[in-house]
């Protein structure tokens, strides 16, 4: 697991810039003897997990009752959220290349943007559907202006604008809630 502060600065080496992690022969000989190929094929390469602003429930929790001029309940006050969340997430292959049809953003996020915008929650469905397909357009924008293959990999300042726009629903508040995470 590899965690980014995602601020301004040298832009560390990402995981698919170093030599390429295959699927050992072993590893997919074992996938298929337990599959018994009814089910999805095992990628060639490994595929990395992106977390786009990653921290405490508790603080994304309270960003909303502050957004929304609301009053903490007796619940939230005297229990708050424990763990982490995210704002969203999505795929890459091994060479970093974002995977289309991966990108997931956090519906509370979706509906807090909804809620600012006197727009019902009822929309949230249809957002999430919108902000996948514009990752999926950004994503076919950049092969689009690629010359070669490997240059359709994510670089660091390619992470930086996905962790921008993933705190748009929030207002904007980038930085607000934490770092993005590569698994």
């Amino acid at each position: 697991m590899h965690t980014f502060p995602a601020a301004a600065g040298a832009a560390p080496a990402l995981p698919w810039h170093t030599a390429p992690f295959q699927v050992l022969p072993e590893q997919y000989a074992e996938w298929e003897k337990r599959t018994k190929h009814d089910g999805p094929k095992m990628p060639a390469s490994y595929a990395h997990a992106v977390y786009l602003g990653v921290g405490p429930k508790q603080r994304m929790v309270e960003h909303i009752l502050r957004g929304r001029a609301l009053e903490a309940t007796d619940d939230e006050l005297y229990r708050p959220a424990t763990g982490d969340g995210w704002l969203a997430a999505f795929l890459v292959d091994g060479d970093g290349m974002p995977l289309k049809k991966t990108y997931v953003a956090a519906s509370f996020a979706v509906g807090f943007s909804l809620l600012q915008q006197d727009r019902s929650l009822d929309a949230t469905s249809e957002e999430l559907r919108v902000c996948s397909a514009r990752f999926d357009d950004r994503a076919d924008q950049r092969i689009a202006a690629a010359s070669s293959c490997s240059s359709c990999a994510l670089y660091w300042q390619d992470l930086l604008d996905e962790w921008t726009l993933a705190h748009e629903p929030l207002g904007g508040s980038a930085g607000a809630f934490g770092p993005l995470i590569v698994i």
